[in-house]
């Protein structure tokens, strides 16, 4: 398999194992074999449950979005996305994996989710990244003046104006200068070990394996690792062979998809808008 496809489990059964669900986390029944930290919906008629797989195997609730909510006012809009929160807020999950077409809300549910754990103590810092990526060669920029964190900031666009949606400008300074935010580029990880730090990095698909590796042995004690991207944009031309590619051999892994360490979810919704639904389907 080249390209990950599950997203959850959608199982048909009975109305009364359902019911008992919403009373306690229960084990599957015997016929259904889930990995830790996997996503399942339940149905029966017009009865459903959307839970996932805990620590101790049972299926339980995903979690409660309503702290989250009160601060930022983000709403997950469809299951996907309640997953991906959930993902997000378990700190016993060190790698959380979330792929999908552009408009899902990988990176806004993200990025609000890192706030709300940066506010709760949950973490000591955030971290941004990303590839030094751009689209087609022909329209490479020259290189940015500046600093490290000037000539990187015009690539972390994409977070930056989702953070403005939950933080005042003057504390997201504040957090800038305190290092609590910071934006890195990959190439000038190695070496490092991150503790007790949540790490962002989108456009992943564009990762060559070697590249994934680097990024992925810099996690260290307390630490979560959080990748975003879409394996349908693909830019950088080695990455585009499936068998090179670092986040498809990660998805594709079985010592991935069954390790209690691990979450991956596929965000299939587009939430953006009407038209860039219709660009993403048609290109």
């Amino acid at each position: 398999m080249d390209n990950y496809t599950g997203t959850f489990s959608f199982i048909d059964i009975d109305s009364e194992y359902i019911a008992a669900l919403y009373k306690e986390p229960l084990l599957p029944p015997e016929d259904l074999v889930l990995p830790l930290n996997s996503f399942v919906v339940l149905s029966n008629g017009s009865t459903s449950f959307i839970g996932k797989v805990n620590e101790q195997g049972k299926i339980a609730p995903l979690c409660n979005t309503k702290n989250l909510e009160s601060f930022s006012g983000i709403k997950p809009r469809n299951k996907e996305q309640h997953m991906l929160l959930d993902g997000m807020l378990n700190k016993e999950i060190s790698l959380l994996i979330a792929i999908g077409k552009a408009g899902v809300g990988k990176t806004l549910i993200a990025s609000a989710a890192a706030i709300h754990l940066l506010r709760t103590s949950k973490y000591h810092r955030l971290i941004l990244t990303k590839p030094f990526t751009t689209i087609g060669k022909k329209h490479a920029i020259a290189a940015l003046p500046g600093n490290v964190k000037e000539k990187f900031e015009p690539y972390l666009i994409n977070f930056k104006s989702n953070l403005e949606l939950f933080l005042q400008k003057s504390e997201m300074l504040k957090w800038e200068e305190q290092d609590r935010i910071q934006y890195l580029p990959i190439q000038l990880m190695l070496g490092a070990s991150f503790m007790n730090t949540l790490i962002i990095a989108d456009e992943t698909q564009n990762l060559t394996i070697s590249e994934m590796k680097a990024l992925g042995t810099r996690i260290g004690e307390g630490s979560k690792l959080v990748l975003l991207g879409d394996l349908e944009q693909v830019h950088e031309a080695e990455a585009k062979d499936m068998k090179k590619n670092g986040l498809s051999r990660l998805l594709n892994d079985i010592r991935i998809i069954e390790s209690p360490l691990t979450c991956a979810i596929k965000l299939i919704k587009g939430e953006r808008s009407s038209l860039a639904n219709l660009i993403a389907d048609v290109l």
